[in-house]
């Protein structure tokens, strides 16, 4: 779903949507031996009553070309499935044109001809885990998007609408009322570190402190009452990211950020915005209400007490290591860390001195731990065979942790596996030819 302003009146991005109408269109009937009894439903977005006020500007929902809804039917109270199949998908018809303002969904209705049914809708069907079960994943990823929350991460249903199967053709039907049932957070930043400024934003990070936030969430449908409830299963996080990719934003740009939220209180929320060189910025704040369809306009202003955690970057060269041109062993103190070498030595190449690990047994790594955590380690190799002979081990003790071996020529990045990562080794194990490397960049924090 997308959502627009007013002024545009097509496609967009809206702050908020509120309600969505849905009735049913009239087709010539089937037969009966041949067709199951279909529902064709258009759905509006432009009606007055689909619009919401926020900030000043009003907004309306706005339906995509990907957009599908999930019915589900109660008869005398109790759920109505086919062969196991509780929900319906409903596509979009193609029997009429796109119109973001005006759709046609069409689906297969479920139970018996003939049955006096209450219908309901969900909307996305996408988000269901599967149609013969009452469950659906809330996303815990989530895109940036300007100006608004990601209309992937939208829930919406309906209120309950009752209707007469047909022995046969197409079901005609008052109009399905759609409500948000997430709630949305923008947050509007303030004050952040001026020494953080140029870093670019790649993501922004909200953990619950141990409450659902996001995955599997149990659906369930009074049909006595006509409402809906949703509640957190087993499979549940209590983090949300809202990827900054797209936006190619540094900190000293980011003024907002959007989440879509499931309704409730959460006690103690942690926001880190995390950069691309994997420095980070952390406030912890408590209290956060979030309401079914309400945006909760929250200003986050950098404190004292906050922190932000800039990466350190440890420089490995033969203007840092002094080896000698001949393969040799032995150690060396950089930044308070020893390392020590096997097998290694300088080579001149023009007006540069690169570093040279010898066949099988050229080895690089430390015996003291780096100052922080290592974020991630990169190699710039000279060749691409020396790149793929040489092993890139980083792990919390001398003796072990994640390994990975280099691929090209040039700069070459491995991760930690493991967040309290200290130690690394680089190992040459190559017969042909030896691994020259013009530098080495150890990022910890």
């Amino acid at each position: 779903m997308g959502v627009g302003h007013d002024r545009a009146l097509k496609i967009g991005v809206v702050a908020l949507a509120g309600l969505v109408c849905v009735t049913a269109c009239s087709r010539p009937e089937r037969m009966a031996e041949a067709q199951p009894v279909r529902i064709v439903a258009g759905a509006w977005s432009g009606e007055a009553e689909s619009r919401v006020m926020y900030d000043g500007d009003r907004g309306r929902v706005s339906w995509t070309k990907t957009d599908r809804l999930a019915v589900a039917a109660c008869e005398a109270g109790g759920r109505v499935s086919d062969g196991g199949v509780r929900w319906r998908c409903f596509l979009q018809s193609e029997a009429y044109p796109f119109d973001p303002d005006y759709l046609l969904f069409e689906g297969e209705a479920l139970g018996t001809p003939g049955s006096r049914q209450a219908l309901y809708a969900f909307y996305p069907y996408d988000l269901l885990t599967a149609p013969d079960e009452d469950a659906f994943r809330f996303p815990a990823g989530q895109q940036w998007v300007a100006g608004s929350f990601d209309p992937a991460a939208v829930v919406m249903c309906s209120a309950p609408v009752m209707a007469e199967l047909p022995e046969s053709g197409t079901l005609h039907t008052s109009a399905f009322r759609f409500r948000h049932h997430t709630g949305y957070l923008r947050l509007l930043f303030e004050g952040l570190p001026a020494e953080a400024a140029d870093e670019q934003v790649v993501a922004v990070e909200l953990a619950a402190a141990e409450q659902p936030v996001a995955g599997v969430y149990h659906l369930a449908i009074d049909d006595e009452a006509g409402t809906w409830s949703m509640t957190p299963g087993a499979e549940t996080t209590d983090r949300l990211t809202v990827d900054f990719s797209a936006a190619r934003l540094t900190v000293g740009e980011l003024t907002e950020c959007w989440f879509a939220m499931m309704p409730a209180t959460y006690e103690t929320v942690i926001l880190t915005i995390r950069t691309a060189s994997g420095g980070t910025l952390t406030m912890e704040r408590g209290g956060l209400p979030i309401r079914s369809g309400v945006v909760k306009v929250q200003t986050l202003r950098f404190r004292d007490s906050d922190r932000y955690d800039p990466v350190q970057v440890m420089a490995v060269d033969a203007g840092t290591l002094t080896t000698g041109t001949v393969y040799g062993s032995g150690s060396a103190e950089l930044d308070g860390v020893t390392l020590c070498y096997e097998r290694l030595r300088q080579v001149p190449d023009g007006e540069e001195t690169w570093l040279d690990l010898a066949t099988q047994t050229g080895t690089l790594y430390n015996t003291t731990p780096v100052p922080g955590a290592i974020q991630r380690i990169e190699v710039d190799f000279a060749t691409a065979l020396g790149a793929r002979y040489t092993t890139v081990t980083i792990g919390a003790t001398p003796e072990g942790g994640t390994s990975a071996g280099g691929a090209s020529e040039g700069v070459n990045t491995f991760e930690a596996g493991d967040a309290a990562s200290r130690y690394f080794r680089i190992a040459h194990t190559g017969t042909l030819q030896s691994a020259r490397i013009r530098s080495i960049r150890i990022w910890y924090r």
